[in-house]
Order: structure tokens, then C-alpha cells, then sequence
């Protein structure tokens, strides 16, 4: 991805917005989780996989919760 080598080349900052989960996987080198206007979860895309935030775990464990 073009940011990504940007990033590396010029050591440039990009704040991205998704909720698509692969592509936070691929590029995301910090994550950052707003919900009801307070940042819910702030570091690593595997920190928040590991989270014990109900809200972040929903979100990111999708397979867990998909069967409710």
C-alpha cells in the first residue's frame, strides 16, 4: 500500500478511519477505539484482540460474538 511505503520512506504520520478489520491488520501500527465520545481502546491491533473491554471485544472478536 502506498501509505505504508510512505510511512517508511519519510517516516510520514497517516490517521485512517475503517472498521474493516483485515485492512487495520495489514497497516495499522496503532489502534484506536472511540465509542460514546471517549477512547475506549488505545493501542496494538493484537492488544485489542486480547482486550477484556466487552465494547473493543465485540468488535474485534467477530467470530466469537457472530452466533448471538
Amino acid at each position: 500500500m502506498l501509505f505504508i511505503k510512505l510511512n517508511e520512506q519519510l517516516g510520514t504520520t497517516y490517521f485512517i478511519v475503517t472498521h474493516e478489520l483485515l485492512s487495520i491488520k495489514r497497516t495499522a501500527q496503532k489502534v484506536l477505539m472511540l465509542a460514546d465520545k471517549h477512547v475506549l481502546f488505545s493501542g496494538t491491533f493484537d492488544g485489542a484482540m486480547a482486550s477484556e473491554i466487552f465494547k473493543v471485544q465485540r468488535f474485534f472478536n467477530v467470530d466469537k460474538y457472530s452466533k448471538n
